[in-house]
């Protein structure tokens, strides 16, 4: 009796010296732990093999400049990723030169409406929805933030803005307004142009036959 007391006082000294572990990575004795501890490690983490790579990262990190393969959007012919850099730099001489970009979306209703649909969200708040700087920003609180005339798409400067020309202030901004690179990625900013442009080549059909002469009036 004494030995079977002695056996089960001694199996439950053990089994509290061997589960009660103050660190709760360790609880104490496992009966897997290599499927509670992964011996995968974490991508461009430290390695404890460095039979691989001497400086004991698990991964090489990508070269500079580069840019992830055949993801993002691509569109057009020209195959352009969304993660492909903008060339033209924030001056004088890189506006110039982006006037001359043109829009590589294909002008198609699908990419239409997504232009709209973006447009209505990113834009319309100060633009209005038809462009006319009539968005909510500007009508609420009693038009306590107004927005001047250079934000209606129909002014003669702004008709004579061209798609790169817009692309380039999506990408840096202009004036008070800021830019759009972080919300909208190169595809969807073209969208957006696409369907401003459209706004305003309806706008100029519009004048253009309200300003024709009359066939009575050439007589």
């Amino acid at each position: 009796m004494k030995k079977t007391t002695i056996f089960t006082l001694a199996a439950l000294g053990m089994m509290t010296i061997t589960s009660c572990f103050r660190d709760p990575k360790h609880p104490g004795l496992e009966y897997m732990p290599d499927m509670a501890h992964s011996v995968a490690v974490e991508t461009y983490d430290e390695s404890k093999n460095t039979d691989i790579y001497a400086d004991g990262l698990s991964a090489r990190t990508p070269i500079h400049g580069t840019i992830p393969f055949a993801q993002g959007a691509l569109f057009g012919e020209t195959r352009h990723s969304a993660y492909m850099p903008y060339h033209h730099p924030n001056t004088p001489e890189g506006l110039e030169a982006a006037k001359a970009d043109l829009n590589p979306m294909e002008l198609n209703e699908v990419n239409m409406a997504e232009g709209k649909r973006l447009f209505n969200i990113y834009c319309a708040p100060c633009h209005g929805e038809e462009g006319k700087a009539n968005g909510s920003v500007t009508l609420a609180n009693n038009h306590a933030f107004p927005m001047s005339e250079a934000f209606s798409y129909f002014t003669d400067v702004n008709l004579a803005i061209t798609e790169g020309e817009m692309f380039y202030i999506t990408q840096y901004g202009k004036n008070s307004m800021g830019s759009y690179a972080t919300q909208l990625n190169r595809e969807e900013r073209w969208k957006v142009i696409m369907y401003v442009k459209s706004m305003q080549a309806k706008f100029k059909a519009e004048n253009a036959t309200a300003s024709a002469p009359k066939a009575e009036e050439t007589k």
